[in-house]
């Protein structure tokens, strides 16, 4: 019967503005017996191997089907700055009507391998305020896409950057404060920065997932979702700690992670390192994202204690932030407002001072009082003292570190 081609009223075209990935329109029909002898399939590869489209035509011209693949990569350590630049962006045009933002989704758990998407879940006081940020966030390329409202009514969904380009696109999801989506969410990415075990299972389920449903996103998802409903009710099940760490002027960050123990002197948690922030001291890398921390919240002191382990589980040393006092609120959620200073301690007691400019900065834009900026200064040279007399960590830390073996 000869090769098989394309008819030759059929012509494609592909927009050059949208970068290594293909927009396939019709201009034209096929002939009607084309379409009857023959079911077309049309897979698009780009230069790195990935599948970017593939086109489906079955039904005598009318439509072409474009299902965009389920590509699953390894983890990419630079997520969490690409987050965070985006995330600096966002509240440079929403940031009047944004009470917290948070990294969600896989991309936001250390080591997990995920879609190269950055999922970003932006809380406001109340869902109509959602209204007034849709003008603003179209500014800066977030597109409003209220089809999905039905499904979820409780998120107002945007989305920016072309799908396929790897890191360079984001979905914004934004919700009301301390609503059902938002904790759910927060408690999932706590459960599995808190358990590298179980995010390694959810890993291999989503890699064995995308090969069998590598077309029909909706299949995979779903098949997704006992295993995520089983996380939630462990979570649910299991003693959480819900931590709000504030950073001066507005940023709040959200956590829910282990809870180790309370008592009336000391909140101890447990999570993993999720920050850019990275630390080499004598030579070996100390501190980076993905590394377990075991945090002691000193109830009355104005400095936290965080023991860090590398991922051999070797104590790699102590992080201490300068912070107010925690808070127990109401809600039963610890807050903490971090003054910018820290230290480092090795485990032989050797140390560093840290972000001393960040300190300075916050001092001159107002972010912190006289009498704050004064009383960081005056709690490192506590800690710092502690250290050189050779009794740190505190004496009740190192009880815990003891009883608790932690």
């Amino acid at each position: 019967m000869g090769s098989l081609g394309f008819a030759p009223d059929l012509k494609w075209r592909c927009l050059s503005q949208l970068p290594l990935f293909f927009h396939l329109t019709k201009q034209d029909t096929l002939s009607t017996h084309f379409i009857v002898l023959f079911d077309i399939l049309i897979t698009i590869v780009a230069p790195n191997g990935w599948f970017l489209v593939r086109a489906q035509i079955k039904d005598e011209g009318k439509a072409i089907k474009v299902r965009r693949p389920v590509i699953i990569v390894d983890y990419d350590p630079r997520w969490p700055t690409i987050y965070s630049k985006e995330k600096d962006q966002i509240l440079s045009v929403v940031g009047n009507k944004v009470v917290a933002i948070e990294h969600v989704g896989s991309t936001a758990i250390p080591g997990l391998a995920a879609k190269p998407i950055i999922d970003i879940m932006v809380a406001v006081r109340e869902l109509s305020d959602a209204n007034g940020c849709i003008e603003p966030l179209r500014s800066v390329g977030y597109e409003y896409v209220p089809e999905y409202e039905k499904e979820l009514p409780e998120r107002r969904y945007f989305r920016k950057g072309s799908e396929g380009v790897r890191n360079k696109h984001f979905h914004l999801h934004m919700v009301q404060h301390g609503g059902d989506f938002w904790k759910r969410h927060l408690m999932f990415r706590g459960y599995l920065r808190c358990h590298p075990d179980v995010a390694q299972q959810y890993c291999e389920l989503k890699r064995k997932l995308a090969e069998k449903h590598a077309f029909d996103r909706e299949a995979y998802t779903d098949a997704k979702t006992p295993f995520i409903e089983s996380i939630l009710a462990q979570a649910a099940a299991n003693p959480r700690l819900h931590l709000r760490y504030i950073r001066l002027p507005a940023q709040v960050l959200e956590m829910y992670d282990d809870l180790v123990c309370q008592s009336r002197k000391v909140i101890v948690g447990r999570s993993q390192i999720t920050s850019t922030h990275s630390i080499e001291f004598d030579g070996k890398m100390v501190l980076q994202a993905g590394f377990p921390i075991t945090y002691f919240e000193l109830v009355g002191k104005w400095f936290n204690i965080v023991k860090v382990r590398n991922l051999r589980g070797e104590h790699t040393g102590y992080y201490c932030d300068i912070t107010a006092p925690p808070k127990l609120l109401k809600d039963g959620s610890v807050e903490i407002t971090d003054l910018f200073l820290d230290l480092w301690v090795s485990p032989d007691l050797k140390c560093r001072v840290l972000d001393q400019d960040e300190l300075e900065e916050a001092m001159k834009k107002s972010w912190v009082s006289r009498q704050l900026y004064a009383r960081a200064k005056k709690e490192l040279k506590k800690l710092v003292a502690m250290v050189e007399m050779k009794d740190f960590p505190p004496r009740l830390v190192r009880q815990l570190e003891r009883r608790l073996k932690l």
